[in-house]
């Protein structure tokens, strides 16, 4: 199940000397209290005792306030309270030229031991246009990854990781928030996560064949996936599969998929692969 906390309930583990750090009532936060850390430079951090989490993995999802003096902020996690710390996800960026309540994109973080965990929240920048580098914090919620269920179309998904179903910003099909390579409509295909950097795919070569293996989100709908390959860069490709022929579920399942290059290894100096994927009707 999802386990919630408010930011105002998590203790102090640790935060840079002689900075504020204070608790404030408004209306429209979350259990009508949110924190800030009135920081003003890069690397001045707070971090919060989350006192308990079973081992798993979680996409971790906080919910902040935006304003014109807030900083950009990278979180990290750690076991102990004195870490080592490990940075999860990229930075985001607080600003907002209006107060505004939202939730960061989803961070996925995995523990492999249960008990308490530390959330670590730095300044790792500012906004050209913000007057200063606080940090407010609204809450903050673990859900595990084995409770999720993709949703059917790319606008569910969007909604889901994105809080948006408009193909925009961050949430466009063609962005790239986690930086892994791999644009949104391809991570909504191939079942992978656009907060997490990863790659689900892997090339072998077996007897006289080359095998490219990779993942498929069988609920995904809209979306036509092709394996290319081609002997030159740039150069032309050839399809050597495409995932018409396979219908989408109706459910969640992250199908393991493979393609086998019908030009045999022998015949050839050297080959280039792709996944591609395609909006359709």
């Amino acid at each position: 199940m999802t386990t919630n906390f408010e930011a105002e309930n998590l203790a102090v583990s640790s935060r840079t000397a002689n900075i504020t750090y204070r608790t404030f009532d408004e209306a429209p936060a979350s259990g009508g209290k949110a924190t800030v850390l009135e920081s003003s430079s890069n690397g001045q951090f707070l971090t919060l005792t989350v006192p308990y989490v079973q081992a798993g993995t979680y996409d971790l999802a906080l919910r902040v306030k935006k304003l014109n003096s807030r900083g950009i902020v990278q979180m990290a996690v750690a076991d102990a309270a004195n870490g080592p710390f490990t940075n999860a996800g990229p930075a985001f960026d607080l600003y907002n030229s209006t107060d505004l309540y939202a939730d960061v994109p989803v961070i996925r973080v995995t523990f492999a031991t249960s008990g308490a965990k530390y959330l670590r929240f730095s300044v790792a920048g500012r906004n050209a246009a913000a007057s200063n580098s606080w940090i407010c914090l609204d809450a903050v919620s673990f859900n595990p990854v084995s409770l999720l269920k993709t949703p059917l179309t790319m606008n569910q998904w969007r909604e889901n990781f994105f809080g948006s179903s408009e193909s925009a910003g961050q949430a466009a099909d063609d962005a790239d928030w986690d930086g892994d390579g791999d644009s949104n409509l391809k991570e909504y295909a191939s079942g992978t996560y656009p907060t997490e950097a990863q790659n689900a795919r892997s090339l072998a070569a077996e007897g006289d064949s080359v095998i490219f293996r990779f993942t498929r989100e069988a609920a995904a709908t809209g979306v036509l996936m092709s394996v290319d390959a081609s002997d030159s860069l740039p150069g032309n490709w050839e399809t050597i599969w495409n995932s018409q022929s396979l219908p989408a579920a109706s459910g969640s399942l992250i199908q393991q998929l493979q393609a086998v290059d019908p030009r045999p290894l022998s015949e050839s100096n050297r080959r280039f692969y792709r996944l591609r994927v395609d909006r359709i009707q």
